[in-house]
């Protein structure tokens, strides 16, 4: 035993210069209940999730801690599951590992920061690149019952910050799917990678003007492992401007703008095709200025998507021929929303109109109606979609038409107190005349959640 003791002492005393000195140290967390109600996301056509009933839980727990003035460190846990789902606990009881990164400031000189790790990354209104997109998919046990409200949102990347201010560069590489890891011959050829440099720029006016331009390329190597001849078969290059702006006192305008080449590849095609697309965002929001008001806190916003379609999905093989199609790239533009987890974001038109006030002390109440349209009529009959559970449907469509459908969302929060929010989101999305008669059915969620912040 005294032998024993001897041994643990040396171990301890060897391992106490592997820690480096901590000057502070932030725990901090957040826990969220969620009940979900769902019905007819399948909008009539007879697939298995008709309707759903479902508790989710959400746990985190992050850990900030100060090595040295210039030297930090995160780490983020996060566990989500269903209530009472815990028969296939090799999923559901998974903690995540959601945050860990160093972040080093002032690295070589004093301009630049460097992140190094699993961080969150978020550029502009995230209609291009944000970590928690694109945000209709997850992976994980969220996977299989609600994938769009899933609280994973992070990266794993370096990130290289140089703020000049007003001027601040991002520069970007990140490894979004490694898919074969180890001593695999297309260990290095089957991967999904994100690069990127964004350049955002405030100027010096009365309007508090800020303007951003950003090149991003998105690499999907995946199919390469199967087929020599698939070689860099699916590449998205995205360069883009983002303008934001407040003429008068309340209206905050912002407009982006940004084009996608590279290459693309038709199901079932050897060889890839060219990639040509188009997107676009406006958003004007103002806070009414009238005096009556003013405690109420009235703020009326419109906001217009738009991302190019393509007339011909099977154009495999055709000589000279361009996809037109929009990449949802990492997009987290309209979560939460049903039409988010019934369709991706490519070859829309998206007309919304909200208005949020806050009616008495500590709720916020907002009204949303969108307006769905198709920028390209749908090759019919059908289409084949993934419900938000990961079970396929398949809808009948026509293919003279691009009415894609309404949705109104209400959502109240309750601020408890400070650390502790009550919500309630109800939404109904109503099929457009795309669709057949099969599939006229209105989709409805009651999203009811409770969260407490520590």
């Amino acid at each position: 035993m005294k032998k024993l003791l001897i041994a643990v002492l040396l171990v301890a005393v060897m391992a106490v210069p592997a820690f480096a000195s901590v000057q502070n140290v932030k725990v901090s967390g957040d826990i969220k209940a969620t009940s979900v109600l769902r019905s007819n996301f399948d909008l009539g056509a007879g697939a298995a999730n008709q309707h759903q009933n479902d508790v989710l839980s959400y746990a985190r727990i992050r850990i900030d801690a100060d090595l040295t003035d210039n030297v930090s460190t995160t780490i983020r846990l996060l566990n989500e599951r269903a209530w009472g789902d815990d028969t296939t606990s090799t999923t559901t009881e998974n903690v995540d590992v959601d945050l860990a990164y160093v972040q080093l400031r002032e690295m070589l000189y004093s301009p630049l920061t460097v992140t190094l790790g699993r961080q969150e990354i978020n550029y502009g209104n995230g209609f291009i690149v944000s970590s928690a997109g694109p945000n209709n998919t997850a992976v994980g046990t969220l996977a299989s019952i609600a994938d769009d409200l899933s609280m994973r949102g992070s990266m794993d990347a370096i990130k290289l910050v140089f703020n000049y201010d007003p001027l601040t560069i991002d520069m970007l590489a990140a490894i979004v799917d490694s898919n074969s890891v180890g001593f695999y011959s297309q260990d290095s050829t089957d991967d999904v990678n994100l690069y990127g440099i964004n350049a955002n720029y405030k100027l010096s006016d009365k309007w508090n003007t800020v303007a951003e331009g950003y090149f991003f390329a998105k690499m999907d190597r995946t199919n390469e492992a199967t087929s020599s001849t698939q070689r860099k078969n699916d590449a998205v290059y995205v360069p883009g401007f983002r303008v934001s702006t407040n003429p008068i006192k309340g209206l905050n305008l912002q407009g982006e703008l940004a084009w996608q080449r590279g290459t693309y590849q038709y199901t079932g095609a050897t060889n890839s095709t060219k990639r040509e697309a188009m997107g676009g965002q406006f958003i004007a929001s103002y806070l009414l200025p009238f005096e009556k008001t003013a405690k109420y806190e009235p703020v009326a916003t419109y906001a217009y998507t738009y991302v190019s379609g393509d007339k011909d999905l099977t154009s495999a093989g055709v000589p000279g021929a361009v996809y037109k199609g929009w990449d949802p790239m990492f997009e987290n533009v309209a979560g939460g929303k049903i039409y988010n987890s019934l369709f991706d974001l490519t070859n829309v038109h998206v007309n919304e109109f909200s208005f949020s006030a806050k009616p008495v002390q500590d709720i916020t109440a907002k009204l949303t109606w969108t307006m769905l349209a198709l920028d390209k009529k749908i090759v019919g009959p059908t289409w084949a979609r993934t419900l938000p559970d990961g079970d396929s449907v398949t809808f009948g469509v026509k293919d003279d038409k691009r009415g894609l459908g309404n949705e109104v969302d209400l959502d109240l929060t309750y601020d408890y107190t400070e650390d502790v929010a009550i919500g309630l989101s109800a939404g109904w999305y109503m099929p457009g005349n795309v669709f057949t008669t099969a599939n006229e059915k209105t989709a409805s969620q009651i999203l009811t959640s409770m969260s407490v912040a520590f």
